[in-house]
């Protein structure tokens, strides 16, 4: 994971009934927002007693969540009643109230209105928000916990456990070579290592991959549900039209000596 200090906060911070720990996780796409979700929920969820509900709302649409959720805590509830989300999300406020689960926002969007499916005012149940926008209303209050990109111990770190301690540390530079390539960019750095390891390569075959064909070509990973190509295109649709076609310009940079990828 290479996140033991934000992985630390995070896991101290959400307790049942603490209402701050309506807490947000922020930063680019790629940087590792939602691994660092999973990872907390997976140390926290045995405290609370319904559990722990993931929301996706990159592609799920609020009103489908909040039925989701009703029937994953009433089984015997196929959908919440009222047919618009206003409806919904207060049946769902009413239900919750008197539970103790630890809600994810997974990939909150810009102009998305996720406020209503909180839990009312003395639930027991927590909050945590992933999202690349720090202005989204919904952090507004709490200081959010922002990720960057990893730092050179921490890929290293990772390497080790993907390829195994003894493998990583004899190809020491290779690695930071490789890292350099894909910018510490965290989602890059586990697709990497895991390709190398699945393939049996050399990190510095890896790299010279990467040189000749580009990240985007050489890091595809068909046994994940996550790439390089999805999160960029994500940025890419959340983009003006006039901000898109100023981001296509950078192209013709990329053959400069001062201007790589």
């Amino acid at each position: 994971m290479g996140r033991k200090d934000a992985t630390e906060r995070l896991t101290h911070a959400l307790k049942p009934g603490a209402r701050a720990a309506i807490t947000g996780v922020v930063g680019m796409g790629g940087i590792g927002k939602t691994e660092l979700a999973k990872v907390v929920a997976h140390r926290v969820a045995r405290r609370y007693r319904d559990g722990v509900l993931w929301a996706d709302c990159g592609d799920e649409r609020l009103t489908d969540v909040a039925d989701r959720w009703a029937h994953a805590l009433e089984p015997s509830m196929e959908k919440l009643s009222g047919d618009d989300f206003p409806a919904k999300a207060a049946s769902w406020r009413g239900l919750i109230s008197g539970r103790e689960a630890l809600l994810i926002f997974d990939n909150v969007q810009p102009g998305q209105e996720i406020e209503p499916l909180f839990p009312p005012p003395g639930s027991r149940s927590t909050v945590l928000i992933t999202t690349r926008h720090a202005d989204h209303p919904a952090l507004r209050g709490i200081e959010p916990l922002r990720l960057d990109q990893f730092t050179p111990a921490e890929a290293m770190d990772l390497a080790e456990r993907v390829l195994g301690r003894e493998a990583a540390r004899a190809q020491r530079d290779e690695a930071q070579r490789l890292f350099e390539l894909v910018g510490y960019l965290p989602l890059a750095v586990s697709i990497a290592l895991s390709l190398a390891k699945a393939n049996g390569w050399k990190l510095s075959e890896l790299s010279q991959k990467l040189e000749q064909a580009g990240a985007i070509r050489v890091l595809k990973d068909p046994d994940r549900e996550r790439s390089l190509r999805a999160t960029f295109r994500t940025a890419w649709e959340n983009l003006s039209d006039e901000l898109q076609r100023a981001f296509a310009c950078l192209a013709v940079f990329n053959q400069g000596p001062s201007f790589d990828t």
